[in-house]
C-alpha cells in the first residue's frame, strides 16, 4: 500500500479538477524510531529514485517536494493530502529503524560522545558523576545525578521534552543499555552514593553502560566507542 500522486493526473480539489505536481512522487511506508517512538513519512520520487523522511504533517511534504525541486500547487496539494495520509496512513507499511541502522544517528550513540567529550570531569565525583571500567566485557557504566542527564546531555542534543526522554530512556533500559535495581525493574534510576569533598551524597540516579574500544587495561586510559551494536 502507498499513497501515490502522478504528475499528469488531475485530481478533484473543492469541485475542481487540478494537476498538484510536475512530478510523480510516493509516500511509501511510516518510519518508527523505536528509541523515541517518533513516527515519519518516507517520501519517494519514483522517477529519479530519492527518498526522504518527512514529519506526518501533509505541509511537512510540501515543503519537502518544494525542497527536492517538485513545482507543486501547494494549497491544493496541502489539502488533498490532508485527506489522503488521513485515510491511508494506518494502511502503510511500518518500517522501524533501530539504533545502529544505517543513516540513524541514535540518542544513545549521542550519550557515548558526550561521556567521550566529558569523560575526565565525569571521574569526579564532586559532579555526582563516576565511571566504573570493566575488565571485561569492553564497557564501562556511567553513573550521573538525575538532574545531570535531564540538564547537561538532552539540552545539548536538543531534547528538552520530559516525555521524550522518558520515551528515550525506557527504550534504553529495554535494550539493557540503562541498568535499574533489582527490586525496583520499572523503574528508570538507582540511588547511588557520591564521595564528595563535602562528604557522601546519595541522590537519584541513572546507571548506564557504554562500550569500550578495546576493554579495560590497567595502567593505560581507557576508549569509548561510539558503535552502539556492540554493546
Amino acid at each position: 500500500m502507498k499513497i501515490a500522486v502522478k504528475a499528469e493526473e488531475e485530481y478533484e480539489i473543492g469541485g475542481k479538477a487540478v494537476q498538484l505536481c510536475d512530478e510523480d512522487f510516493e509516500i511509501n511506508a511510516v518510519l518508527k524510531e523505536k528509541e523515541t517512538g517518533k513516527k515519519w513519512l518516507l517520501l519517494r520520487l519514483p522517477n529519479s529514485d530519492v527518498e526522504r523522511k518527512v514529519s506526518c504533517a501533509p505541509q511537512a511534504v510540501v515543503k519537502a517536494l518544494i525542497s527536492l525541486g517538485v513545482s507543486v500547487r501547494q494549497k491544493e496539494l496541502t489539502r488533498y493530502l490532508q485527506e489522503e495520509i488521513f485515510r491511508q496512513k494506518r494502511y502503510l507499511q511500518i518500517v522501524e529503524i533501530d539504533v545502529g541502522d544505517a543513516d540513524y544517528d541514535s540518542y544513545y550513540e549521542d550519550f557515548i560522545r558526550f561521556v567521550w567529550e566529558h569523560e575526565h570531569e565525569m571521574q569526579d565525583e564532586n559532579n555526582l558523576t563516576k565511571i566504573v571500567y570493566h575488565k571485561e566485557g569492553n564497557k564501562a557504566t556511567v553513573t550521573l545525578d538525575a538532574k545531570i542527564l535531564r540538564r547537561d546531555f538532552f539540552k545539548k542534543i536538543g531534547v528538552s521534552d520530559e516525555y521524550e526522554q522518558t520515551e528515550i530512556l525506557r527504550y534504553w533500559r529495554e535494550r539493557g543499555w540503562l541498568l535499574n535495581q533489582n527490586s525496583r525493574k520499572d523503574a528508570l534510576t538507582v540511588m547511588a552514593g557520591y564521595k564528595t569533598s563535602r562528604g557522601r551524597r546519595l541522590t537519584k540516579s541513572y546507571k548506564i553502560v557504554v562500550p569500550m574500544e578495546n576493554g579495560y587495561v590497567e595502567g593505560e586510559k581507557p576508549v569509548l566507542q561510539v558503535a552502539s551494536q556492540q554493546v
